[in-house]
């Protein structure tokens, strides 16, 4: 890329934004947006915002409000964000803040708040440890990628900026063993691309117009949208499309045989102690299944251990076990490592794949989707405090399969788990669905 402003930012220029390392303040749930030659009330007039301060101060006030868009009626779906004018190259940009938002890298708010100029926006949440970096320049999508999978990028030029993010201290190397800077290295890439030097007395003593932004409806299936549909780089996963909509609170939900388990009722639990893959330090194990009359539950169990993983590469096995390992993935793009993925296949080639995390796997359009249909349907993790990890995990096949064998496959790249098939004999979980039976006598009321 040419020359720019801010070329000679690294990452060390920003070691009072280490979150990583200090876990705490402001930068441990932020999104920091920069749009250049747009006024602070023009910024928030593209987004859509409600204008509720006119001159706040970063404060208590500004945290609390922040935190209120979480709690009911809303949910995250109303996010607060406060703009500023800052100077950066070519004159002036207007500088968003959000407090545990993440507006400014949500393509479909960011795409046409850039119309006619340049944004660049990066977050972090150390809750989850997700991070998100963004540029977008006149409404075209340039660079996305995750801080912390730095290898991994998405965009119209996703490497038009690799000689920079390698002298900023990003690493680079799919097969490193330490992570790098990430969040100081984001504040850093921003400053080359916007000429904007941000600083803790450039925060701290900014007032900012303030205002509430609801995000968008979904998109249509045609519109590009993080979170629905993936594609990995082994033949075997192919396109994922995940979707959800909107429920009633005013009714019972009776889910879609495709969906899930049948809702009371009972399950037969047949033992299968599998381990589906294994590395010196991670296992994936299937440890039983309960069957019925729809389906199968495949139910998992992930243990890590630490051994002698350095701090980076534990954390960023951590992160995948217990943070929101999707965050942020557009439409057709690579699914990054750290993202495991279960599959099976049947004699005659079919095959059904799903997503840690991924609670839908079929198309809303398709009633009854084509089987089969595999899908993330829960799970909890817990950790010793000494270098080891656990998740369990629950898979739904739908529907119950009439072929007397298929192949369970994981692949997790992250953990060293290249693409890996295990047999399973299908004939005793058919067996076993003659004996689910309904929690109560469907016949007698309530009483």
């Amino acid at each position: 890329m040419g020359s720019h402003a801010g070329r000679g930012a690294v990452a060390a220029d920003y070691a009072w934004g280490d979150v990583e390392s200090e876990g705490e303040g402001l930068f441990s749930a932020y999104c920091l947006t920069l749009v250049r030659g747009v006024t602070p009330r023009e910024f928030l007039a593209r987004l859509g915002a409600q204008i509720t301060f006119d001159a706040l101060p970063l404060d208590q006030d500004f945290f609390d409000r922040s935190f209120e868009c979480w709690d009911e009626p809303h949910h995250g779906d109303v996010q607060f964000i406060g703009a500023t004018t800052v100077p950066g190259a070519d004159g002036d940009w207007t500088l968003g803040l959000e407090v545990n938002g993440h507006l400014g890298v949500t393509p479909e708010v960011a795409i046409s708040a850039s119309a006619g100029t340049r944004l660049v926006s990066h977050r972090y949440n150390g809750g989850n440890g997700v991070g998100s970096f963004l540029w977008v320049e006149d409404g075209d999508p340039r660079l996305s990628f995750e801080p912390l999978f730095a290898y991994q990028r998405d965009g119209s030029s996703p490497d038009a900026l690799l000689e920079d993010m390698e002298r900023i201290g990003f690493v680079l190397d799919e097969d490193r063993e330490d992570i790098g800077p990430t969040t100081t290295a984001a504040f850093a890439l921003a400053e080359r691309l916007t000429g904007v030097r941000v600083t803790e007395a450039m925060i701290s003593d900014a007032t900012f117009l303030c205002g509430t932004v609801h995000l968008p409806d979904p998109p249509t299936e045609d519109e590009p949208v993080p979170h629905k549909s993936f594609r990995s780089d082994m033949n075997f996963f192919s396109a994922i499309s995940a979707t959800a909509e909107d429920g009633d609170d005013d009714f019972e939900y009776v889910p879609e045989p495709w969906e899930g388990p049948p809702p009371h009722t009972l399950g037969a639990v047949v033992p299968l102690d599998l381990l589906a893959a294994r590395t010196p330090n991670v296992v994936v194990a299937l440890t039983h299944a309960t069957v019925f009359e729809t389906g199968i539950q495949f139910h998992l169990r992930v243990a890590a251990r630490r051994g002698d993983m350095s701090d980076d590469r534990w954390f960023a096995i951590e992160s995948a076990l217990f943070g929101h390992s999707q965050s942020h993935l557009r439409k057709g793009a690579k699914l990054p490592d750290h993202i495991r993925r279960y599959g099976v296949r049947f004699a005659d080639g079919t095959r059904a794949v799903a997503i840690a995390d991924d609670f839908a796997a079929w198309d809303p359009g398709d009633h009854p989707p084509e089987g089969p249909v595999l899908s993330a349907s829960g799970g909890s993790g817990s950790s010793n405090g000494d270098g080891e990890l656990e998740s369990e995990e629950e898979l739904w096949l739908w529907p119950l399969p009439e072929t007397e064998s298929l192949e369970f496959a994981v692949e997790w790249p992250l953990a060293g788990i290249d693409l890996t098939f295990v047999e399973l004999d299908t004939r005793a979980l058919r067996n076993a669905a003659a004996h689910t039976r309904p929690y109560w006598d469907t016949s007698l009321p309530a009483s």
